[in-house]
């Protein structure tokens, strides 16, 4: 519970706030415009609000990459727990070598399915994220691209 579970409320909570803090951003920091009119001399001023569509849009999205994250961590951190769980109730269970064997195998492919969970938001992020990060990585690969070429050449 400690290692599985917390973590994941934790960080579902701090995502949840994190959203409702840009919408609360997003609302307070609205770009304006001030204009002065030239026959009265007087400044008007127009606000530019982004269309509420684009906002629920951009909204879902968040949600969505929340959720896929979160449950893609439940997904790959939870048999390791459960694992833990069965080796402390059978700690005290004569095991045979292949018994002991087999389980050392499984707590290791489990724990490489906790380290996949760790770098697994890169990837969320990067095929989910929209076309900022997407075009920022692909111009910083064929940067890295052009540099080797010009190296071997």
């Amino acid at each position: 519970l400690v290692t599985i579970l917390f973590p994941i409320i934790v960080m579902f909570i701090f995502g949840l706030m994190t959203i409702s803090n840009v919408r609360k951003t997003q609302s307070r920091l609205q770009p304006e415009t001030l204009t002065m009119n030239a026959r009265n001399g007087h400044e008007s001023t127009i606000t530019n609000m982004r269309n509420p569509l684009q906002r629920k849009k951009s909204d879902r999205h968040l949600l969505i990459m929340l959720f896929i994250q979160v449950l893609l961590i439940l997904l790959f951190t939870l048999p390791l727990s459960a694992y833990k769980l069965y080796s402390t109730l059978t700690r005290n269970v004569l095991k045979s070598t292949l018994q002991n064997t087999i389980e050392n195998f499984m707590f290791n492919i489990f724990l490489l399915a906790l380290y996949v969970s760790c770098g697994m938001p890169f990837y969320i992020y990067t095929l989910s994220g929209g076309r900022v990060f997407r075009k920022a990585l692909f111009s910083l690969m064929e940067a890295l691209r052009r540099k080797m070429m010009h190296i071997l050449h």
